[in-house]
Formats: structure tokens, C-alpha cells, sequence
């Protein structure tokens, strides 16, 4: 395995685990069950619905730099839910930026793994 192939498999394997931490952290924040599940719907289908503008972007850009800063831009927001309290507002913000770091980082990374996986 290439280092390269390497390097994404980790920033891919960060950028899941950082978006998939918000269910343990509505519990330990206590946070009120269907206000955060409905968050944590509306982000993840928004999330999702970019990928296509993403996979265009990640096309037209075709750099490198792109996705370490989808793999900061994950942690980043994800661990700003730590310091959002019971803000549902702030949660949502966070929750959705991070989620939207996490959905550029999956066109750009696929296309460099199919060039690095097959050389």
C-alpha cells in the first residue's frame, strides 16, 4: 500500500469517526432525545445532498489540499459540539459544518484512491 493510500484511508477513517461521535455525545450532554435526532436527520440528509456539488468541486479543483482541510474542518466543528452547551442552534451550525467537511472529503478521496490504487 502506497503512502499516500495510506494517509487517505486514515483521514477518511478520522473524518468518519468525528461525524459518527454525535450520538454518544447528545447523551453525555444530556441533550433532549427528539430535538437532537431531528438535528442530527436534517445535517445528515443535508450532508448528503452536497456530495454531488462536492464530487463538481473536488473535479474543477483536482488539488491535494483539499482534503486535509475537509479532515481539519471535520475535527474541528465536531469537537466544537464540546463547548455548544444545550445550544440547539450552535449544535446545529457545528454539527452541519462538520458533517459538510466530512461530505467534501468522499468525492475528492475516492477519485485519489482509484489514481493511487491503480498506477
Amino acid at each position: 500500500m502506497s503512502q499516500n493510500l495510506l494517509l487517505l484511508s486514515l483521514g477518511h477513517a478520522l473524518t468518519d469517526f468525528y461525524v459518527g461521535f454525535f450520538p454518544m455525545y447528545m447523551v453525555l450532554a444530556g441533550l433532549d432525545v427528539p430535538r437532537a435526532s431531528a438535528i442530527a436527520t436534517v445535517t445528515h440528509i443535508l450532508a448528503n445532498l452536497s456530495h454531488p456539488l462536492f464530487g463538481i468541486f473536488a473535479d474543477r479543483i483536482r488539488g491535494r489540499w483539499f482534503l486535509p482541510v475537509a479532515v481539519v474542518g471535520t475535527a474541528l466543528f465536531m469537537t466544537f459540539l464540546g463547548f455548544a452547551g444545550r445550544s440547539y442552534g450552535i449544535i446545529f451550525l457545528a454539527l452541519l459544518t462538520g458533517k459538510l467537511c466530512n461530505a467534501a472529503f468522499h468525492p475528492g478521496g475516492s477519485r485519489l484512491a482509484a489514481r493511487e490504487g491503480h498506477p
